[in-house]
């Protein structure tokens, strides 16, 4: 069987959902709409003030942990322009993309919970090999395991919530009637869970999806937060069931299930990180229109020109679908 094939015949299974899945993110929803928002914004002075209006959006989400986003919007637009709201993957700088600004999308960017350090800042590498470096994590998905109330993708998808109630506020700015949301790695289940639980979405472009159907992907995976998972449960392990069981909650295939909204994933066959069977998982799971863009590439070089098609792609999907 191909690799295609075996990614390809990678269904979710929905049987193993917790019974309580619905309502405990209802509880949780409920809790975040109680913190106030207490949102400060900042202009950014940036060398396109001629071309963009740029902020820095600070605001408050769950454990009352203060969020920074980016909030760029273009000014060579006749009306206000739709918004590409951008979750970016764990251990992943945000980053503002000028093919969005030149097509007339406003962006706004999350930066990450606990990434507003850089990691390699506070550790003193002399004495590291390049290997041990690139193993470098911030550990954030090891903590809390046996907890899933308390754990930080939990806090993740809350920020996402958060983050689509910031946008829904700008509509001095933006066209809010007009959002669509780009997550990637991780962040594409944070775009799954708001698009799922908000329903304000209007378009979703998947970048090689992570942390979907984990029964499937969790041991293959060779990404950040799934070896400090792995990592832990081999020196917890009599916390294992409780953590799978926690970990089930978390799974961002729940997210997708019967979604109508238009939806793009970006799946590379070849990928040890962001498993593909996650990203066909996801696929089979969404009910509205879809499609799907395969890539094969291992090396730099190509890695490198996968990254600029993508974004090309990603364009001329919200063309279609947000315009």
């Amino acid at each position: 069987m191909s690799v295609f094939d075996d990614c390809f015949h990678t269904f979710p299974d929905f049987s193993k959902k917790p019974k309580d899945w619905e309502t405990f993110y209802s509880r949780e929803i409920s809790a975040l709409k109680k913190i106030p928002i207490e949102l400060k914004s900042k202009r950014k002075v940036s060398k396109k003030l001629l071309t963009e209006n740029s902020y820095i959006l600070n605001y408050t989400s769950t454990n009352k942990y203060t969020l920074q986003a980016h909030l760029v919007v273009p000014k060579k637009v006749v009306k206000k322009p739709p918004l590409v709201v951008i979750f970016p993957d764990y251990h992943q700088d945000p980053s503002i993309f000028s093919s969005l600004s030149n097509a007339g999308y406003a962006q706004l960017v999350l930066r990450l919970r606990g990434h507003e350090v850089d990691l390699l800042s506070t550790i003193d590498t002399k004495e590291m090999s390049k290997e041990e470096i690139e193993q470098l994590s911030y550990g954030y998905f090891q903590a809390s395991l046996s907890q899933k109330k308390s754990y930080y993708l939990k806090q993740l998808y809350l920020d996402a919530f958060r983050t689509l109630e910031i946008a829904r506020l700008r509509s001095r700015e933006v066209d809010t009637s007009k959002i669509g949301v780009w997550g990637k790695g991780v962040g594409a289940s944070m775009a799954l869970f708001v698009t799922y639980f908000m329903k304000r979405t209007t378009s979703l472009f998947l970048e090689h999806p992570t942390f979907i159907n984990l029964e499937v992907s969790q041991n293959k995976s060779k990404a950040k937060y799934s070896n400090e998972i792995n990592n832990y449960i081999k020196t917890h392990k009599r916390e294992k069931a409780e953590i799978k069981k926690n970990l089930n909650y978390l799974d961002g295939m729940y997210f997708a299930q019967d979604l109508e909204v238009p939806t793009a994933v970006a799946v590379n066959l070849k990928s040890k990180l962001s498993i593909p069977h996650s990203s066909f998982s996801a696929f089979h799971s969404i009910i509205g229109e879809k499609e799907m863009f395969i890539h094969t590439e291992d090396k730099p070089a190509s890695l490198k020109k996968e990254k600029k098609i993508i974004i090309e792609k990603a364009v001329d999907f919200f063309d279609r679908f947000l315009k």
